[in-house]
């Protein structure tokens, strides 16, 4: 998710059904002290559909609440619940083969600062949509376990469940900073330049005085122009969905003083190829908060700074309030180019047909790309397609996907489609690239079709044709992933300074570590 590294520290695969699987947090044997907690999931249902829900520390009180936008069909539907018993993570089913699920990342997950939040996407090809989820949990305690719940029947054989710290080798040094009182930023400068990514991990409240929600601005470089960055979203508030695009430094959400007790806000972003060539930094993100029973926002965004210069400061300030408070903390990583996880690096040096892996090894688990890409057609935008193992029959593959553009939001099932990677098109402003994260799950597994997760958007400068996509992928094969390759349907050519790494996740639990695994029935 978002190219965030992880260790996994706790693992199952189904032997048989159960309708409930918990996985406890074990950081012992770990080389560095442990943050964030990052979970996934791909599963099957053994006989109906049914909704997946996630329960913390086996707590079966009371004491969760959420914000969600889902997208099945041409249905978009947002939802805020409060004070339930678990959280929905989405919706699985029974149908051969078909293996659903994502990631969901808990920022802060270990300490006993704030109450715990729980923000990340999942899909299920095009039969139960994409959802993306935000949730907190009314406690401040440290997470010891997870759980996850189906609400009728059982996940079947063969499903699969990970539990992962993120890899705090990749953290920058210096960057960690958790608050024990007030400060009206968090900044990091000296970030090291080259090819690679930087993902930001934040858990934050603000000072803003009579409101329960704040804003938060993003600067690189000490670049506080409000009118040199772009912002393109969709999000959920309450039952209502919504999209938004604007030429300003601001677009995200957090928590502020009149919030619930110990209520903070969610933050992660993404920056693919931060650094090297001489185009513009654009930026995935996701931000959250269920600040009080009556507001809550789930934000998903794409982001861009008018800017070719590699970044080496970023800064994260409160839009309207005059600090962050106590027990806020944030987290940065850089993921280089060369880092041990990285199986192949992509720079094109001339325009060229398309972006293609075809020496994928069989020793990892899971597969990430992050790219950054333009493609040459005399438009603003196009869309390309993901194709799998060479194959390029359309009907053998399926997708769903949800988007904002400009200020609407949209939903679309494509029962016979490749799956979108929307990028910049030549027409667009001169340097914008589109940032872009395709996640394959158990891409080696032969008992299952595969299951991918793209999200990728674009933001012009407020052009009309800003948009940006989360999107649910089924191939519709068994066979191990071996080629993946983001092409197009014509002629053009991806642009001069394009990227793309193609990185591997394993799922191996570091040695030294016992586990387990639990299974609970409820």
């Amino acid at each position: 998710m978002f190219g965030i590294p992880t260790v996994t520290i706790a693992k199952t695969t189904l032997e048989s059904a159960t309708d409930s699987v918990t996985l406890t947090v074990d950081t012992d044997m770990l080389s560095f002290d442990a943050r964030h907690l990052v979970i996934r999931a791909n599963v099957i249902h053994d006989s109906q559909d049914a909704e997946v829900y996630l329960r913390i520390n086996a707590d079966t009180g009371s004491n969760y609440n959420l914000q969600n936008i889902n997208a099945v069909g041409t249905t978009e539907t947002a939802a805020r619940a409060n004070g339930e018993s678990s959280l929905k993570l989405w919706k699985t089913d029974d149908a051969t083969n078909i293996f659903g699920g994502g990631e969901w990342l808990l920022p802060d997950a270990l300490s006993t600062r704030t109450h715990k939040n729980v923000i990340g996407t999942a899909g299920q090809g095009e039969t139960y949509g994409v959802w993306y989820m935000f949730g907190r949990w009314e406690n401040t305690a440290a997470v010891t376990s997870v759980t996850f719940i189906v609400t009728s029947g059982n996940f079947d054989e063969n499903s699969d469940f990970e539990l992962c710290v993120v890899d705090e080798d990749y953290a920058i040094s210096g960057a960690e900073d958790i608050l024990t009182g007030s400060q009206s930023s968090f900044s990091q400068g000296s970030i090291t330049a080259g090819t690679g990514n930087l993902v930001c991990i934040a858990n934050l409240r603000t000072d803003r005085a009579s409101n329960t929600t704040d804003g938060l601005k993003l600067h690189y470089n000490s670049d506080t122009t409000s009118g040199n960055y772009y912002m393109q979203r969709f999000y959920g508030a309450g039952s209502g969905e919504n999209a938004s695009a604007s030429n300003a430094d601001t677009g995200f959400t957090t928590t502020a003083a009149d919030a619930d007790a110990n209520s903070f806000g969610a933050f992660v972003c993404a920056i693919p190829n931060y650094s090297d060539g001489s185009n513009d930094r654009n930026a995935l993100a996701m931000s959250a908060q269920h600040a009080s029973d009556s507001v809550s926002h789930n934000m998903f965004i794409q982001r861009s700074w008018n800017n070719t210069a590699g970044i080496t400061a970023i800064s994260l300030v409160p839009e309207l309030g005059s600090n962050f408070v106590a027990n806020s903390m944030f987290s940065l990583y850089r993921i280089p180019g060369d880092s041990d996880d990285l199986i192949e690096r992509i720079e094109l040096d001339e325009d060229t047909d398309t972006i293609r892996f075809d020496s994928i090894p069989d020793t990892y688990d899971h597969l990430e790309i992050t790219a950054y890409l333009r493609l040459d057609r005399s438009s603003t935008s196009h869309g390309s397609e993901l194709w799998v193992n060479d194959d390029k029959t359309s009907g053998n593959h399926a997708a769903q996907y949800i988007n904002g553009s400009a200020s609407s939001v949209a939903g679309a099932v494509y029962t016979s489609w490749p799956g979108i990677v929307n990028t910049h098109a030549d027409n667009s402003t001169a340097n914008q690239f589109t940032a872009v994260v395709i996640t394959a799950y158990n891409y080696k597994k032969t008992d299952r079709h595969k299951h991918i997760m793209i999200t990728t958007g674009r933001s012009d400068q407020g052009s009309t044709d800003d948009a940006v996509y989360l999107v649910s992928k089924r191939w519709k094969s068994t066979s191990a992933i071996t080629v993946l390759e983001i092409d197009h349907d014509s002629t053009f050519k991806f642009m001069t300074g394009s990227t793309a790494e193609l990185r591997g996740i394993s799922n191996d639990i570091p040695e030294g570590v016992t586990f387990i695994p639990e299974t609970r029935m409820f």
